[in-house]
């Protein structure tokens, strides 16, 4: 995951530093969405294509997309505006690893509201200047015991392309987080540049809506929080315990736990 990070931050710092400082290296961003069919079928479902070329001002814009072989133009220009590029080079340019939710575009009373109703509830209360850490999340990653697989769903990969012609790709699956597989700081960006950019009937279009950045801000909140990390410190502190009572996970209460951990 660390790995993932540091090629993707390393492909975007080469597209900013290709071209003057406001950032206008990327020329074009190709995004590709497809469902997975619900049973499968020998024709398969058809894949959903959105490109973006720079114009003269700066901005990429996309006048079409693509559902197969059909072309669907689109009434008004899906524009991404150059100020969208310009923040994230700044983000890649400072090696940015912590994000506030106002850097996230993401309203701290909106995000409690919704949490409510949310699969992912952090133990620990939160307040308005929560800033997410990437290095801890990466740490705690792999110790989130949270797990799922679901069948069905969508996949998309982002391309993008500098002014030299190099594609750089990243990928994304509606499970990522079920199978603790969310590369955060790739999200982010891809999401800074394309949330409410893909046209309504595109496949996998809600993977870039502020719902879902709210569901990947929680997820991470909760992940950060660590709960497998302490179950193995549990576990090491009581070595009498049977491999099937850690295996399933007999007397561990990870609130109970947390507060008398010190004691």
């Amino acid at each position: 995951m660390v790995a993932n990070m540091k090629i993707l931050l390393l492909a975007i710092l080469t597209i900013v530093l290709s071209v003057p400082s406001n950032g206008q290296g990327i020329q074009r961003i190709i995004v590709t969405g497809q469902h997975a069919d619900e049973p499968p079928t020998e024709q398969g479902v058809s894949k959903h294509t959105i490109e973006f070329r720079t114009n003269k001002k700066g901005d990429l814009i996309a006048k079409e997309f693509w559902r197969g072989n059909k072309k669907n133009k689109l009434r008004k220009g899906v524009v991404i505006e150059s100020s969208r590029l310009e923040s994230i080079s700044q983000w890649i340019e400072s090696e940015k690893k912590k994000f506030s939710l106002e850097e996230l575009h993401m309203e701290y009373k909106a995000l409690q509201d919704y949490k409510k109703n949310s699969s992912y509830k952090p133990y620990s209360e939160f307040d308005s200047n929560y800033v997410i850490d990437l290095d801890s999340f990466n740490f705690c990653l792999p110790y989130n015991s949270k797990r799922s697989i679901s069948t069905g769903g969508y996949n998309l990969s982002v391309v993008m392309t500098n002014n030299f012609g190099t594609n750089y790709e990243f990928e994304f699956d509606s499970d990522d987080r079920g199978l603790n597989k969310l590369g955060l700081f790739n999200y982010i960006v891809c999401y800074e540049l394309l949330y409410d950019k893909l046209p309504a009937n595109f496949s996998g279009r809600e993977h870039f809506t502020k719902t879902e950045m709210m569901t990947n801000i929680l997820f991470a909140i909760s992940t950060i929080e660590c709960e497998g990390f302490y179950y193995k410190e549990f576990i090491d502190k009581h070595p009498e315990r049977t491999t099937q009572e850690n295996r399933m996970r007999v007397g561990w209460d990870f609130v109970k736990y947390m507060k008398h951990r010190d004691e």
